[in-house]
């Protein structure tokens, strides 16, 4: 993850980092690391980036109300569901 603050765009700021539990189209969970800043969320597979999402295309975020599960809807794009 050394080269993530090449990946900053200027004035990006990091918000903050963890280690996540990803759930994929075919249910398996797979291990990310989760990265929010105040203009992007970062999806990383141990130190490739997987995705990059702009906060101006997420729609929605959902957050259950019985566990830690919550799910990034992005516009025009697949959601995320993360554990």
């Amino acid at each position: 993850m050394k080269y993530f603050t090449k990946l900053l765009e200027p004035e990006e700021k990091l918000i903050c980092s963890m280690d996540i539990i990803k759930i994929n189209d075919r249910k398996n969970a797979q291990k990310r690391v989760f990265v929010l800043t105040n203009k992007a969320i970062y999806n990383f597979s141990k130190s490739d980036l997987r995705r990059k999402i702009q906060v101006g295309k997420i729609t929605g975020i959902i957050n259950s109300r019985f566990s830690n599960e919550f799910t990034v809807h992005v516009e025009s794009e697949y959601d995320y569901l993360f554990v």
